[in-house]
């Protein structure tokens, strides 16, 4: 739990994060620290109901600004985010039904899930910036913000796809990374997610044993 400075004092309250994985893997990280993750391109290349999703790290963006003449300005875009990103997911419920159902019979249990993702970033090549929260659950990914001045928008020649993204990410911060449709709700999901300066695809396997200070003890079957 974190304490924000404030003259009357804010506190933040953690959930507890249960990032399930097979027994080998879960005892391997309380072993040495050896960790796996993944990415958004690997979460397009899942079999399984429980867990592929292939529009992860798309977002639909209505924009909706009233002006103050009375005038109302609608822009939709997709946005496509986690192309530099890493990611571990995990759930907020430490439950034996979803474990069974993303066919897994462990978890690393993660009480500090801050401190352990800043830990965590010390080893990813090119970190540059991370988050953390709980996945939003939209129908059909669209969700609507205000995105404030768009003269940098309307300009002639019109702006690069890259010079949109760059707009779109200093505007909507780190949301887009979060979403999913409700079907996924069962899984009551945390992130962490982690950028870097390059494409990423694949996995990135490191070893990081001073994060188990961060988590809680193993147990060999803790769903008996």
């Amino acid at each position: 739990m974190y304490t924000v400075p404030f003259q009357n004092p804010w506190h933040v309250l953690q959930p507890t994060m249960y990032r399930m994985l097979p027994t080998q893997f879960a005892k391997a990280f309380y072993d040495t620290g050896a960790l796996r993750l993944s990415s958004f391109t690997e979460f397009h290349k899942h079999t399984d109901e429980q867990r592929f999703d292939g529009d992860e790290g798309v977002g639909y963006l209505r924009h909706d600004d009233h002006l103050p003449d009375g005038r109302a300005t609608f822009i939709s875009a997709t946005t496509l985010y986690g192309r530099n990103a890493y990611v571990l997911c995990g759930s907020m419920s430490d439950s034996a039904d979803i474990a069974r159902d993303f066919g897994t019979d462990n978890r690393i249990v993660i009480y500090d899930t801050t401190n352990f993702a800043c830990d965590i970033s010390s080893r990813i090549p090119g970190f540059q910036s991370g988050s953390e929260g709980p996945c939003i659950y939209i129908r059909g990914r669209m969700f609507q913000a205000s995105l404030g001045d768009l003269s940098q928008l309307i300009t002639d020649p019109p702006p690069t796809p890259a010079q949109v993204s760059q707009f779109l990410t200093t505007r909507l911060g780190p949301v887009p990374y979060y979403l999913k449709v409700p079907r996924f709700i069962p899984q009551l999901e945390y992130r962490l997610v982690w950028l870097t300066h390059y494409e990423v695809n694949g996995y990135l396997d490191i070893e990081v044993p001073h994060a188990r200070k961060y988590c809680g003890p193993y147990n060999p079957n803790p769903y008996a």
